[in-house]
């Protein structure tokens, strides 16, 4: 009990103290971003604090998948840390709005190594997710009802109740109220039609940018693969011959870049993304 009081005491301190740095108008944000750009740390920092809060705004919206809210808001910030290191003011986005990718980018990477760490296969993890979603749109649903809805037998129902309720109780922090995050909507609510089109494109520029960063034959590889180029994919041998090389050599190259590829994405800055090549 005293850990758990402590616990939220240092959660409410955090918030108390984010809340004191107020929001920055869009000419704040390309101003302190140039002056980032060039170097200046107190610049860097000012618009770090600034955002925190989109942080865990964002945050909240994930905080059904069992990782503790603190944690989702920690690698939310690292998130924010990236997109600082990598914002663009000249190309007219908005700062939170090009953070926003970021942030969600290394939540659901942590709530992935989350579902791995505990090993829950991926079956039983979208029966959950629709446990979860029905349990909040229904009322007075027998056990037998569930099940049906489910699809599923009234054990396996029980398993499934069980592994919802401890993964709840994993979140001991109480700076959320689990229970009633876990019974919101499973997925974070959709964007804005135009956020997500600027998202998407946010997206695409920095996917272009990363695979620029690979060699010629690497790049050309998972575009093939991939069907980065014109939306078709193409498989390990129909890549072969287009390049001119084995199956087995083309998924030993294809395998390196995706390791690449996955090291520059997670890379904190340009100095880092050095260290994957």
């Amino acid at each position: 009990m005293t850990a758990s009081r402590n616990s939220s005491s240092i959660d409410s301190k955090y918030f108390e103290d984010v809340g004191r740095y107020p929001l920055l108008s869009r000419v704040e944000e390309i101003e302190l971003a140039r002056k980032a750009r060039d170097g200046n740390e107190e610049a860097r920092k000012t618009l770090i604090l600034s955002n925190l809060k989109l942080v865990i705004t964002i945050a909240k919206s994930y905080s059904s998948y069992g990782v503790p809210f603190l944690d989702l808001i920690e690698e939310g910030n690292l998130g924010l840390i990236k997109a600082v290191s990598r914002f663009d003011p000249e190309k007219g986005f908005r700062f939170s709005t090009y953070s926003s990718w970021w942030i969600k980018q290394s939540i659901v990477r942590a709530i992935s190594n989350f579902s791995r760490t505990i090993r829950i296969p991926i079956h039983v993890f979208q029966l959950m997710k629709k446990y979860i979603a029905m349990d909040n749109s229904t009322e007075n649903l027998s056990q037998t009802e569930k099940a049906g809805v489910l699809g599923i037998s009234n054990k396996k129902l029980r398993m499934i109740e069980n592994l919802v309720m401890n993964i709840k109780a994993l979140d001991v922090s109480n700076s959320v109220d689990s229970y009633n995050e876990l019974t919101t909507n499973i997925d974070p609510p959709d964007d804005t039609d135009v956020e997500k089109i600027i998202l998407q494109q946010i997206e695409h520029e920095e996917l272009a940018r990363l695979l620029d960063r690979l060699s010629e034959r690497e790049k050309l590889i998972l575009k093939i693969r991939y069907g980065f180029n014109d939306g078709v994919t193409h498989t390990l041998a129909e890549t072969g011959l287009v390049i001119k090389v084995s199956r087995e050599r083309v998924r030993q190259l294809e395998v390196r870049a995706l390791r690449k590829l996955r090291c520059l994405l997670e890379a904190q800055d340009p100095a880092e993304e050095n260290l994957c090549l």
